[in-house]
């Protein structure tokens, strides 16, 4: 996919012919190591350190029957229950990661029950009382099959009273970048309606996954709310494997693989623009100790590792840290 330039999130662009389209300028992200660094350079107001899990096993990874009504709004399996208390585990016995998630914490998952299954097994026990648990429809996995559909917020508010799903957003909410989204009076699921409306339901093919802009545009709105709507500068982000190979490799230039993205033959847009969500950096004052030429090399090396690692599939339950530089 070809290199962008990008204006400020929200703004449109136009070409000659009068189309015009969204194009977000790329949020920056960094290795974990350089939280207080950024901070000490950029200010608490534009850096948050992002905990991404990919949540646990669920019925259907393991069956890979995706069009299968047992699976809609998939379950963890034992297995996947087992593999957020090894992750509970783990952060407990990691001493810097569970001082982070100790103070100033906010969980966001996405709406989908493994993901809340996840975020609650995993955290619930190793972050303060008062932690806010907030679901967020922005985050949900590239749908799909009907294990990508959900259920209604009234009946996963009822089963997970832990998690506020007041906030979850509706597929129709289209208002500035930042806002706080409405919910729909009964949290039902519109973003799968909405496609098995415009498909027909016959349609047994992909749907997201084969116009995955629509996928960044979400993910663009997701991101900017957490800068604008959850003051906690640390953020547990529970979400899903398709939806994090969209957002962390869109529009970049160096593809991991030719065939990472399936073919998008829903993509009906006049003008297509592949507009990346991240820029991959490594701040060099990390390496004060070297100088000239080669503390360019060291640099670009360890920004190019830090990419590698960020862009690579996430397995079931794989937490990662890294830190995000809001727009001023």
């Amino acid at each position: 996919m070809p290199a962008s330039t990008f204006a400020r999130g929200g703004d449109t662009t136009g070409d000659s012919s009068g189309n015009d389209h969204p194009k977000y300028m790329p949020w920056r992200v960094y290795p974990k190591e350089q939280f207080e660094l950024l901070t000490a350079r950029y200010g608490a107001s534009r850096v948050k350190l992002l905990h991404v899990v990919r949540h646990a096993e669920g019925t259907h990874n393991v069956q890979k029957q995706y069009r299968d009504p047992s699976n809609i709004d998939a379950r963890l399996t034992p297995a996947g229950n087992d593999q957020c208390a090894s992750l509970a585990s783990r952060i407990q016995t990691d001493s810097l990661l569970y001082g982070n998630v100790r103070e100033g914490i906010c969980v966001v998952t996405s709406s989908m029950t493994r993901c809340v299954q996840t975020a609650l097994q995993s955290f619930q026990t190793v972050v303060p009382r008062n932690t806010p648990f907030l679901a967020h429809e922005c985050f949900r996995e590239t749908v799909n099959y009907v294990c990508d559909a959900r259920r209604s917020n009234a009946e996963l508010a009822t089963e997970f009273p832990r998690v506020d799903f007041s906030r979850t957003w509706t597929a129709t909410f289209d208002a500035p970048l930042g806002h706080t989204p409405p919910t729909s009076a009964g949290g039902t699921d519109e973003i799968w309606s909405n496609y098995r409306r415009e498909l027909g339901d016959d349609w047994d093919a992909h749907m997201e996954s084969a116009m995955l802009y629509k996928v960044v545009e979400r993910a663009v709105r997701g991101l900017a709310s957490l800068h604008s709507c959850v003051p906690e500068r640390q953020i547990v982000l529970c979400t899903h494997s398709a939806f994090l190979k969209c957002i962390l490799n869109w529009g970049q230039e160096h593809p991991l693989r030719d065939d990472i993205f399936p073919e998008q033959v829903l993509d009906d847009r006049e003008i297509k623009v592949y507009d990346k969500v991240f820029e991959y950096c490594y701040c060099e004052e990390q390496k004060e100790e070297i100088t000239g030429e080669h503390k360019r090399e060291i640099v670009e090396k360890s920004r190019a590792a830090f990419e590698e690692y960020m862009r690579r599939d996430y397995e079931n339950c794989e937490l990662r840290s890294f830190c995000i530089l809001f727009h001023e």
